[in-house]
């Protein structure tokens, strides 16, 4: 706007004179061109100066905004963000390094894929959803109406605005299309929700044709209510490189991992890899129903509409019937159809720093409790780092079980740190590796799982583990009761002829499938003496029990002394297998005469 004094105002039925009405359009060049190209202060049309030139003007920040009163204000709020961005004291000074510069550096340390996904929409837990199928129609959508589909692709940033529907995807084939499950191991068990991951396979046999004909393929299954993605290997009749969990519906439910049983119906379904495009500015979507291809040279005997990604040109390319040839293309997800509509959608993952950081490790901190073993662990989760500086996290069931789970009897449970640091624990095992995340991950959700643990027959934590493979529990760590020293056994006396438990001599460790060293000591009260004593002679025996199961044997025989054994005592190792056990001293006499075992102490510890 201008803000100057007019040179005239002319009255009803005055006459205008060439004189007044030329001096008021110099008026108005003057004060204009003076308040928008050079003079700071004023607006009388003074000459430009250096000093009005480096004006800036602080627009403030935002909720505390400066408004610019005067065109000459804007300009100079606008030459204060430009000398914020180049780093400079004035707007006009050449930056150290331009726009294209930095993007080319960040290309080349980053390794930057000219085409990737940016942003888009997302569910409540930050989950990218923008691509969601039909339900009821043969059509997958690109949702980018309310939030914008951002991409780069072959290098410059698009966005798509706007809803984009693609319809007429090919369905399944609706007959020759199942199998059934072949391994008597599976009976619906938790595992079973993950086989065919973690490097494990789903056994198959009465196979239908159409499946058959995809050996060696990637394809899409259904079982139960469950869809997946699997390579197909008929050679050995199973799937394998499962992807469990594969989908969302069109309402943004996750169709969930469900469990499997020997001769359970697995139905094929059709698989579509779903690209966005832009092509003379208009915005679209592709699919392509063969595995898109990464290599540095072309796919052997391609099928008419492949893509390849070129690795050595940085590009995608389509196969048109004769050659490939570089499209304006990025692979945003894929999309499942039964024999009639898109049930199903997954939308990759957005492009970030993902970084495999993981310091976190778990122990056992009381029966509704497990938490991180030291202070200052960190974590990488979906491209953003959470350092517990000077503290521990902790698992509590009471308040970090995820929406809808509760804890059950003989269960194995998974601990999350969330995309915004938040603790979760969740029934639902992570995926290996959630396409280029970098860890293991909530099939539903951006999570990163940290460990596991178990309960027992009362619903209680019994073990913890950091690690995730097809058990379930890989390697539990040692806990705070992995080690334990026992109260003094006081004095105590025997003549059974069958070994009996020395009082207070037992204990329960958590171990990890390390060594196990066990040993009796003194008590170390300097007035009391450890003693193993046979007084009317003949033999006395003592003996390390695991769980019950006898361990080392010990015969002290005497001829009518009393033997003492102080104060370096009997040290047995042990090899038990990882979890809880319980260890004890008992005693027996031989010869049917007293025989003691006086103030001394049961040593576990795990080593």
């Amino acid at each position: 706007m201008f803000n100057f004094a007019r040179l005239k105002n002319w009255l009803q039925y005055e006459n205008i004179t060439s004189q007044d009405l030329n001096a008021e359009f110099n008026n108005i060049v003057q004060k204009a061109g003076a308040d928008t190209l050079s003079s700071a202060n004023s607006t009388n049309g003074t000459a430009p100066t250096v000093a009005a030139m480096q004006t800036q003007l602080n627009p403030g920040g935002l909720g505390t905004e400066v408004l610019a009163l005067t065109t000459q204000q804007d300009i100079q709020q606008l030459r204060y963000e430009i000398a914020a961005i180049t780093g400079n004291p004035y707007w006009y000074q050449a930056p150290a390094e331009s726009i294209a510069s930095i993007a080319a550096a960040l290309q080349s340390l980053f390794t930057l894929p000219p085409s990737r996904i940016i942003s888009g929409r997302v569910d409540a837990n930050g989950e990218p959803m923008f691509l969601t199928p039909g339900g009821v129609t043969d059509s997958v959508t690109l949702k980018a109406t309310t939030t914008p589909f951002v991409a780069f692709i072959n290098g410059v940033q698009v966005t798509f605005a706007a809803d984009i529907t693609l319809s007429g995807i090919t369905v399944a084939p609706a007959i020759n299309n199942t199998a059934l499950v072949n391994d008597a191991s599976l009976v619906g068990q938790q595992s079973s929700a993950i086989q065919g991951e973690y490097g494990t396979y789903i056994t198959i046999d009465t196979i239908g044709a159409n499946i058959t004909a995809l050996n060696g393929k990637y394809a899409a299954f259904r079982v139960g209510t469950e869809y997946f993605v699997a390579e197909v290997d008929i050679t050995n009749n199973v799937l394998k490189n499962c992807i469990r969990g594969a989908g969302f519906n069109q309402t943004d439910v996750w169709q969930a991992r469900t469990v499997i049983s020997n001769n359970d119906t697995i139905t094929l379904m059709n698989l579509a890899w779903v690209f966005a495009t832009f092509n003379a500015s208009v915005d679209g979507l592709d699919i392509v129903y063969n595995k898109p291809n990464f290599a540095v040279v072309q796919p052997l005997s391609p099928a008419i509409g492949d893509y390849w990604y070129d690795v050595l040109n940085t590009t995608w390319k389509k196969y048109n019937g004769v050659s490939f040839v570089a499209v304006q293309a990025v692979l945003i997800g894929y999309c499942i159809v039964d024999t009639v509509n898109v049930v199903s959608a997954r939308s990759f993952d957005f492009f970030k720093s993902y970084n495999d950081l993981n310091t976190i490790e778990l122990e056992f901190l009381s029966t509704t409790q497990v938490r991180a073993t030291r202070l200052d662990q960190e974590v990488s989760v979906y491209g953003v780092t959470y350092p517990f500086q000077v503290t521990q996290p902790i698992w509590n069931v009471t308040t970090t079980l995820d929406t809808g789970v509760v804890l059950v009897a003989n269960f194995t449970y998974y601990t999350y740190v969330t995309n915004t640091g938040d603790l979760k624990t969740s029934d639902v095992a992570p995926r290996e590796s959630k396409y280029y995340l970098l860890g293991q991950y909530h099939p539903a959700k951006p999570w990163r799982c940290i460990g596991t643990f178990s309960t027992d027959a009362g619903s209680l934590i019994t073990a913890v583990s950091v690690s995730i493979g097809p058990q379930g529990i890989t390697r539990p760590l040692l806990s705070p009761v992995g080690q334990k020293l026992t109260s003094s056994s006081g004095a105590f006396t025997t003549s059974s002829a069958v070994f009996v438990p020395v009082p207070n001599l037992s204990t329960t460790i958590l171990t990890s499938g390390r060594p196990v060293m066990i040993s009796i000591q003194p008590d170390g009260d300097p007035l009391n003496w450890g003693v193993i004593a046979n007084p009317g002679g003949g033999r006395c025996e003592f003996a390390f029990f695991r769980d019950s199961t006898q361990l080392f044997i010990t015969n002290l025989s005497t001829s009518g002394g009393v033997v003492v054994e102080t104060p370096a005592f009997y040290t047995f190792m042990d090899a038990p297998p990882a979890g809880f056990h319980t260890y004890e001293v008992q005693l027996k006499s031989i010869s049917a005469t007293a025989v003691k075992m006086n103030y001394v102490r049961l040593s576990v510890y795990e080593l």
